[in-house]
């Protein structure tokens, strides 16, 4: 019987409370709902900043492990997650970087371990779902450098050091990325229509990097219904993000 492959899901946190308490439980319920049907084991890795360390205690005896880099330069935050778990005892056979406010169901995964199975070493999706809190709505946009959902095996970050990021920088680091990895880019995760592709979203709060109307305006969406998207893909956090302005967000 083949090993299951050892998949390491990681993300860095910064305040947006509400959001971070709902990524994390969401990611506890998925791992364990992956390694039931899939040939998979999961880690999962975050990096918080000092400040925010006291915020998330609740899940310091979960499944996420923990550590404590600054939170300028982004890219450093990021690459201390890296280095993580390249020392860790039991190191994974590919890394999914996710930031802390986007989602991936189980169809997202099976499309993964296919492609890693079949000799993939770098993942790029080529769209991704945006969804507004504020204003409920939900639109699909096709670009082909998504940064969120990329998947790197330890292959290649070996050959990076575990630095996939050019270090000391904290805008538009995704680019960075690009330059660091140009060699193996190219291979393609293909979220496709609903009917065939898988989801990957990324919840727009008002606290972003990135805001909901500035990414819109930037790229060709397509308008998605929301609540019935939702409900049928992300069922776990559904409720949460259809009503998230019946409460105002802390954090």
């Amino acid at each position: 019987m083949t090993e299951p492959l050892h998949i390491a899901v990681l993300t860095c946190l910064w305040g947006r409370r509400r959001l971070t308490e709902l990524f994390l439980r969401y990611y506890e319920a998925w791992a364990e709902q992956a390694e039931a049907a899939l040939p998979v084991r999961l880690t999962l890795q975050a990096t918080i900043s000092p400040g925010d360390a006291a915020l998330y205690p609740v899940h310091q005896t979960t499944r996420w492990q923990y550590v404590v880099a600054p939170n300028e330069p982004l890219t450093d935050k990021w690459i201390a997650g890296c280095q993580a778990l390249r020392h860790a005892t039991d190191r994974p056979d590919a890394v999914i970087i996710m930031g802390s406010d986007d989602f991936v169901d189980l169809r997202y995964l099976r499309v993964v371990l296919v492609r890693l199975q079949a000799g993939a070493r770098y993942l790029e999706p080529d769209g991704i779902y945006l969804y507004c809190t504020e204003r409920q709505h939900l639109v699909y946009v096709k670009c082909q450098r998504i940064g969120a959902g990329r998947v790197i095996t330890s292959e290649v970050l070996d050959s990076v050091g575990w630095a996939p990021w050019e270090r000391g920088v904290s805008r538009a680091i995704d680019q960075t990325q690009n330059a660091v990895l140009a060699e193996y880019s190219g291979n393609h995760l293909h979220t496709g229509s609903e009917q065939h592709g898988f989801t990957l979203l990324d919840v727009k709060t008002g606290h972003n990097i990135w805001s909901f109307e500035r990414l819109v305006r930037m790229l060709p969406v397509t308008q998605i219904d929301a609540e019935r998207y939702l409900r049928k893909h992300l069922p776990i956090i559904a409720d949460d993000l259809l009503t998230w302005n019946a409460n105002v967000e802390a954090g």
